[in-house]
């Protein structure tokens, strides 16, 4: 049996505004405001896409932000859920993540058993040889924010993204539904894999292939 690798970011599984912001939901007026959300619906959308394509021997690339807690009650629900879904995961820590080294506590989080029982691997960032080609997986942009909300954010944690050497990205962490792959500020190719830009399903790595073949 041949597996298959998949790729994707951005979860906020039982996130109430991500939630909400992805139509599962109603927002105030100022957009952040959560009138009315179901993120059982938004979780069972987003497992569903999952199921409908990863067999059990295939390999999931998550680059990141699982939800917005892995403690508690909150956390309990997550790793139920990701444990729920078929194949190998590898994790690459999201901002969001307790085990990212932003957060104080990362090393502490991290020898929690519930993370090597759920994680076939965990990383800040992965490398990965792809026909010859060194490609890099990381929760962040080389450089940005994205234009989610078309207001526009200052960047954030440029201390923990990778410098761009001219090596192609995948990337998760903004949640711009309107883009996909492109190019860092130095013409280097980058793909976003985040929910949001691929219509809350994971990206196969066929279409990764065809977009490096191009690039």
């Amino acid at each position: 049996k041949i597996t298959r690798r998949y790729f994707e970011s951005n979860h906020h599984i039982g996130h109430r505004l991500v939630a909400a912001i992805r139509g599962f939901g109603t927002l105030g007026e100022d957009g952040r405001t959560v009138l009315e959300v179901s993120t059982s619906a938004h979780d069972a959308a987003i497992a569903l896409a999952w199921d409908s394509v990863v067999e059990k021997d295939d390999h999931v690339y998550i680059l990141g932000d699982l939800s917005i807690s892995q403690t508690g009650a909150v956390g309990d629900y997550v790793f139920d859920w990701l444990n729920k879904r078929p194949g190998v995961k590898h994790l690459i820590f999201g901002n969001h993540d307790g085990t990212h080294p932003a957060h104080s506590k990362a090393i502490k989080e991290q020898q929690r058993p519930i993370w090597r029982e759920t994680f076939a691997t965990m990383n800040v960032f992965v490398r990965i040889k792809w026909e010859g080609r060194t490609l890099l997986l990381s929760h962040f942009p080389y450089e940005g924010e994205g234009d989610a909300d078309g207001r526009g954010v200052e960047e954030r944690f440029t201390e923990y993204r990778l410098k761009d050497a001219g090596h192609a990205l995948l990337y998760g962490h903004t949640h711009d539904k309107n883009t996909q792959e492109g190019f860092s500020e130095l013409g280097t190719p980058i793909y976003h894999v985040g929910l949001d830009s691929h219509g809350l399903r994971l990206v196969p790595e066929e279409t990764i292939a065809e977009w490096l073949s191009r690039v």
